[in-house]
């Protein structure tokens, strides 16, 4: 974790985004005295994590209320991403083939064409669902029954007290927000997702984060899975499943008895996927603050452009055109779009290679300084 590597890896993992503000170019021009620093601070033990900064937003078109925490740049999230640097291989190592949450290469896309195979793989024939997610779950996962699990796999004291430490600077639970919470809290379900996949014997199971989806032709069959799935989340994780759990059954094409399934942001029906509707009111107002900054003579951002193509390749990738065409096309132009990102990345790229430009006139007028 202490090589030049994955120091360099982390700095770049944790500057992503920000690396025009000026706490962080000060970090890049003297990475290497930092480096060495944090290096000695680490070996030695004497690294203290700072008490994190705490803000509430509003997410969604339903402004539910979250509390996300931010750790310091200088030097935590540096020392976040050395820690996952070397922790994710352990959890990619065993995990299942459909958790989708924070896993790289494998986002809602990815959980949206597995559900829409396994819809179609019941053809016309019924089915039932059970969703659910559990409550409070990033503020639930228990510390010591989290390193209990870590310690069989992990020989490393040094590396374990550090994470420990990590832990201990929240409580309880972890911290939403922080870079490690989304890894630990993959690695401390992966002993549920076996359970589900092999005692239980489920063939169609989804998780997303706290999100769970089971697909079953048999709806008592269900409600045991339900139970077995409650009684283990209570004994073995200490997590307990919200009160709204549901089991029914899936929409048929001619009865107006079943349901749909809302889920990673679609709503999934036997012949269609189509867009929750808060996404789409969210893609509307997107679409319509652009067209009023252009009106008014009003520059488009890099962030701006990004944050609308999202939206067109969610519109994309479901059943959603009539509403495109009614009212996000008239309102946008995806060539526009795509030309101020690529003179975004251009931007960046110029910085980029100015500011290691500069760290080498630095390096080289230090180096003048010693001879002298």
């Amino acid at each position: 974790m202490l090589t030049d590597e994955v120091m360099d890896l982390a700095l770049e993992g944790a500057s992503k985004g920000k690396k025009n503000r000026s706490y962080v170019k000060r970090i890049y021009q003297n990475w290497d005295y930092h480096k060495k620093k944090l290096r000695n601070l680490l070996l030695t033990g004497e690294y203290q994590f700072k008490p994190y900064s705490i803000s509430v937003i509003n997410e969604g078109s339903d402004k539910k209320v979250r509390t996300i925490t931010k750790p310091k740049f200088i030097y935590d999230q540096i020392v976040h991403h050395m820690i996952m640097i070397e922790f994710k291989p352990i959890v990619l190592k065993s995990i299942d083939d459909f958790v989708c949450g924070s896993i790289p290469g494998r986002g809602c896309i990815t959980g949206k064409k597995a559900l829409e195979k396994w819809i179609k793989s019941y053809g016309n024939k019924r089915f039932y669902v059970f969703k659910a997610d559990i409550k409070k779950f990033y503020d639930s996962i228990d510390h010591s029954l989290l390193m209990f699990k870590l310690q069989h796999i992990i020989n490393d004291q040094k590396y374990l007290s550090l994470i420990q430490q990590l832990l201990d600077t929240y409580q309880p639970g972890l911290p939403k927000g922080v870079y490690c919470s989304q890894w630990f809290s993959n690695y401390f379900m992966q002993e549920f997702d076996n359970f589900v996949r092999q005692e239980l014997k489920v063939d169609h199971y989804i998780r997303y984060m706290d999100d769970i989806v089971i697909l079953c032709p048999n709806k008592r069959k269900l409600h045991k899975i339900k139970d077995r799935i409650e009684e283990y989340l209570n004994n073995k994780l200490k997590l307990r499943l919200k009160e709204n759990w549901q089991i029914f059954r899936f929409v048929d094409k001619n009865d107006k008895n079943g349901r749909d399934i809302d889920f990673l942001g679609f709503r999934f029906y036997r012949n269609k996927t189509t867009l929750r509707k808060s996404i789409l009111r969210r893609a509307r107002r997107k679409a319509l603050h652009l067209d009023k900054k252009l009106k008014a003579g009003k520059k488009i951002t890099g962030y701006d452009a990004r944050s609308m193509m999202c939206y067109l390749e969610f519109l994309r990738k479901s059943d959603t055109y009539n509403y495109f065409l009614k009212y996000i096309k008239p309102l946008v132009n995806r060539k526009r779009l795509r030309q101020i990102i690529s003179s975004s990345d251009r931007y960046k790229a110029h910085l980029k290679k100015q500011q290691q430009l500069d760290d080498v006139l630095n390096t080289f007028i230090s180096e003048e300084i010693n001879k002298t």
